[in-house]
């Protein structure tokens, strides 16, 4: 088994960029595609949450590199083909926007100066947002599959994951803070997400039982020895499964309350988590054969 070099200030800043990544995508979606009056508190706290994970994850990620003083380097040592590098500019870039965002959505108590065309402006922001959102989603994934020697983070699959969980985690967070009645339109698109996230980890553990050994035994420390208890018990039971059956027992509207919304939304937070926790450690204790 390999000693761990990346512990849990990683795990934690996978799981901020994705929340920010996910709160961000959902505000675009709802200010591009949907209509002021029912989706415009989605809107709006999304873009507000948005920028706040992400400036707190990567400032774990800084200090986690040993010599955070040292960071800008990251940002001058030009190197295009270098996932670092680029994946440093994009945090760079999405967290600016993503202020600016956040700022166009902000209460009037707290505005000193707003463009005449506030609503063209955001709708600008939120074209670019989106796209945005999504590489910061998937490059959480990436950053893991540099390391070409731990198995378990490289493939496809990997990235496609982490987006619809940062989706899915960040519908959870805006369920706990949306006000009551605005809450279960997310609360229920939120079942698809979930059911995303099962055919993706079911198809990733095929794909890894079915492949070579040495993504076998990685597969094999992730949901077997190892990490098994953590990953069935963690993810898949309580942050899948539970939350998916509170959650399809809220489209009936006896069901429909808040408190169950809300203790699916929390169990989906953990299972977020969870999941990176788990994919962090257990690609670490897996080699090349």
């Amino acid at each position: 088994m390999h000693e761990p070099h990346w512990g849990l200030l990683i795990a934690i800043y996978l799981f901020c960029g994705g929340l920010s990544a996910g709160a961000m995508m959902l505000s675009t979606v709802a200010c591009l595609f949907g209509r002021a009056e029912r989706d415009a508190a989605i809107a709006r706290l999304g873009a507000l949450v948005s920028p706040l994970p992400v400036i707190a994850g990567t400032a774990l990620l800084v200090v986690d590199l040993g010599r955070p003083f040292f960071f800008w380097k990251l940002f001058t040592a030009v190197a295009p083909l270098s996932p670092m590098w680029i994946g440093s500019w994009l945090l760079a870039i999405f967290s600016v926007l993503s202020l600016l965002y956040a700022y166009l959505h902000a209460p009037i108590a707290w505005q000193r100066w707003m463009p005449a065309d506030l609503a063209g402006w955001r709708r600008r922001l939120a074209i670019a947002g989106l796209p945005l959102g999504a590489a910061v989603a998937v490059y959480t994934a990436i950053l893991l599959g540099v390391l070409v020697a731990r198995p378990l983070w490289n493939t496809p699959l990997l990235s496609l994951l982490f987006l619809v969980s940062a989706l899915s985690s960040a519908a959870a967070l805006l369920v706990l803070l949306l006000p009551d009645g605005e809450h279960l339109r997310l609360a229920r698109a939120d079942i698809a997400l979930i059911a995303c996230e099962l055919v993706l980890i079911g198809a990733l553990l095929l794909f890894g039982s079915t492949s070579n050994a040495s993504t076998h035994e990685a597969i094999r420390v992730l949901a077997g020895q190892g990490f098994g208890g953590l990953f069935w018990l963690g993810v898949v039971l309580a942050g899948l499964l539970v939350p998916l059956g509170v959650e399809l027992s809220l489209v009936r509207p006896a069901f429909a309350s808040h408190g169950l919304a809300a203790l699916a939304a929390v169990c989906v937070l953990a299972g977020g988590f969870l999941l990176r926790y788990v994919i962090v450690y257990a690609g670490q204790q897996s080699a090349l054969l």
